[in-house]
């Protein structure tokens, strides 16, 4: 998501994240709420707080 957001994302980037299932299902429904955030309408806020979201779960899951 953050490289759709910096314009660093290949062509087919976004097209992929829509379409490929993350096989972690807390992920996956993170995905799957950034889809609608997503081109042609880029909602940047939305991105980045799912972004965070991610960043939080990585963390808690990175604890002893």
């Amino acid at each position: 998501m953050s490289d759709l957001i910096d314009g660093t994302g290949g062509t087919w980037d976004w097209d992929e994240f829509e379409c490929v299932p993350i096989t972690d299902p807390e992920l996956d429904a993170i995905r799957r709420r950034a889809i609608p955030a997503g081109p042609p309408k880029l909602d940047v806020a939305t991105l980045q707080n799912l972004i965070s979201e991610v960043k939080v779960l990585t963390q808690q899951r990175n604890q002893p």
